[in-house]
């Protein structure tokens, strides 16, 4: 099967993981879409070390294009696809099913939405064959519910001396500053910065005792996936996608205030049995379970493929 995935070909993305998914199925991957070398949007705008850097095979301008152009471009190159994937974190190709070269091209179009806390979909819902949805908090009628993972490529544990009590790799929000500043002021050791990726952060990562989440929008987010393989005690805000999937207090330790999140990270640190205890039972709970991308991309297949 010949599968093409478009997407915003940034050095880090979600996009990533599920293209390493989906090449490991051995299935003919073709990848679609702007390229942008070590750049990445946040924070203004910062590049990562070159090795990350991804060229897609049809590099396609970031606005302009439709589904009629990256078709023709695929056909030309590789022959007619068998299933396209839009990874859509802000970049769509507009389907327009009525146009003639979708007519004869016959293959199933899914949109995987990374972002609907933040991102409209609306056009996508009724332009795509399948709209895969990463939150279910966001969820519409017809939307195909597809929660975040690890990637076993990525996100597994590595041996490292302690340095740090808690640690965050993301965006700033001033609710995490607020967290880390507090319990910086107590004198434990933290770390909150924006940028390390892949080896970067998993190596970061290996030398915290506590990872800390807390969600922007109520958001499920991959963190909680990805700090669970990483076997390190998550402490993170209760959202709604977590309860059907992990239990609190065994698979993480979850809060709803800056207060609350302090005290339940001091006690995980007093407590160095029973962190450790969580930390691997929430390793357990996400290797186990089915929650990796190639999970994820199986789920896809058995939902669209030629077989479905």
């Amino acid at each position: 099967m010949r599968i093409v995935v478009s997407a915003l070909w940034y050095p880090c993305a979600i996009a990533v993981y599920f293209l390493d998914a989906f090449r490991e199925t051995g299935h003919k991957v073709v990848t679609v879409g702007p390229e942008f070398g070590t750049w990445i949007p946040w924070k203004g705008g910062m590049h990562l070390p070159e090795k990350y850097a991804i060229k897609p095979d049809i590099v396609a301008p970031q606005d302009g294009w439709n589904m009629s152009d990256a078709d023709l471009a695929v056909r030309e190159r590789f022959g007619r696809p068998d299933l396209w994937v839009q990874i859509d974190a802000g970049y769509y190709l507009p389907i327009q099913p009525k146009a003639p070269w979708y007519d004869r091209a016959t293959y199933p179009i899914a949109v995987i939405a990374t972002d609907p806390h933040v991102l409209n979909y609306s056009k996508q819902r009724v332009e795509a064959d399948f709209l895969f949805n990463m939150q279910d908090i966001y969820c519409e009628p017809g939307d195909i519910w597809l929660p975040y993972a690890y990637s076993a490529r990525h996100h597994y544990p590595v041996e490292a001396e302690i340095e740090y009590d808690a640690m965050l790799i993301g965006l700033q929000y001033a609710s995490r500053c607020a967290v880390m500043g507090a319990l910086a002021e107590k004198g434990y050791r933290t770390y909150l910065e924006t940028g390390p990726v892949f080896d970067q952060a998993r190596d970061l990562y290996a030398k915290t005792k506590v990872i800390l989440n807390w969600s922007s929008k109520l958001d499920t987010v991959a963190r909680v996936w990805e700090a669970m393989a990483f076997r390190k005690c998550l402490v993170t805000n209760r959202t709604p996608g977590l309860t059907p999937m992990f239990k609190e207090g065994e698979h993480y330790l979850g809060f709803g205030t800056i207060a609350e999140a302090l005290e339940k990270i001091e006690w995980a640190l007093a407590h160095d049995e029973e962190r450790e205890k969580i930390a691997h039972a929430g390793r357990q709970e996400v290797t186990t379970k089915g929650h990796s991308y190639d999970d994820r991309v199986e789920f896809i297949l058995g939902r669209v493929g030629p077989d479905a």
